[in-house]
């Protein structure tokens, strides 16, 4: 039973709000006392009714709601109490609860080492094979290429601990299939990052990465004996500046063989 007399004042000025790549957290001080001078004990102050309950909304942003509540003596006061609520919630809804699921997508750029451009990558085992396209290298020395990278992040709440023995089965690893709309061999599998936010709930949070411009493979010259690149000149088939020596040879490598099922990693299916 709630104990009687107690005094449950909130602290205004400790309400905090804070957003992070979608991701928001609040919180709210109260202080428990008893107006006669007696001192309280902590099972009196978590009997308090008026305490935010577990799933309330906060009062200045709604889309928070309480994951927790921790109580700690004051040290200036005896007998009372500071209880701190906390509160989380994502831009796409409260988050709380098993089964929601969110995404986020952001493009960015990677500057990757080439020889040749305007090169279209093969689409299918690509280890060894020679790249077409005009050479951009200068005496072996490859350019610095701006790739396009798409970053898909796909957070979920489940109500079992992430198995992550499981989930690494799959890191570095391509779509062996069409994935969320993308080509095969387009998308790698970058891990995950999991966060308990209740008793019952474990929020994990996936990374992927597409490449529709160069499908994750990378440029690699032919070398000679003494291990130097192989060089060449310009030509009809490999157009450079007219007396401009280049990598004679240049093939695909594939630094991500192995492919598999990405959405296995998903406890949900998600769409676009």
């Amino acid at each position: 039973m709630p104990s009687a007399g107690i005094t449950l004042t909130e602290l205004i000025d400790s309400r905090s709000i804070e957003s992070k790549d979608g991701q928001w957290t609040g919180s709210r001080k109260f202080i428990a006392y008893n107006a006669a001078g007696d001192a309280l004990t902590l099972g009196e102050v978590m009997n308090r009714s008026g305490l935010p309950k577990q799933t309330s909304k906060h009062p200045d942003q709604p889309i928070l709601e309480v994951t927790g509540t921790s109580f700690s003596p004051m040290e200036d006061r005896l007998g009372t109490w500071e209880c701190t609520v906390s509160y989380a919630g994502n831009e796409s809804g409260t988050g709380t609860t098993a089964g929601h699921v969110s995404e986020q997508l952001n493009l960015t750029v990677k500057y990757v080492d080439v020889f040749r451009v305007d090169a279209t990558p093969p689409l299918g085992i690509a280890h060894d094979v020679e790249i077409e396209g005009k050479a951009a290298d200068t005496g072996g020395h490859p350019v610095s290429y701006p790739l396009p990278i798409v970053e898909l992040r796909v957070t979920e709440n489940v109500e079992t601990a992430p198995d992550f023995l499981l989930l690494s089965n799959y890191v570095a690893k391509r779509n062996f299939s069409t994935f969320l709309g993308a080509p095969p061999r387009s998308v790698v599998y970058g891990g995950a990052t999991s966060r308990k936010t209740s008793p019952t709930i474990w929020q994990v949070s996936h990374v992927f990465y597409a490449d529709f411009h160069m499908m994750h493979l990378r440029q690699k010259a032919d070398t000679d004996s003494n291990r130097n690149v192989a060089m060449g000149e310009g030509g009809a088939d490999k157009p450079a500046p007219t007396g401009t020596s280049y990598a004679e040879t240049v093939r695909w490598v594939d630094p991500f063989p192995a492919t598999a099922n990405l959405s296995n990693v998903l406890a949900y299916p998600i769409y676009f």
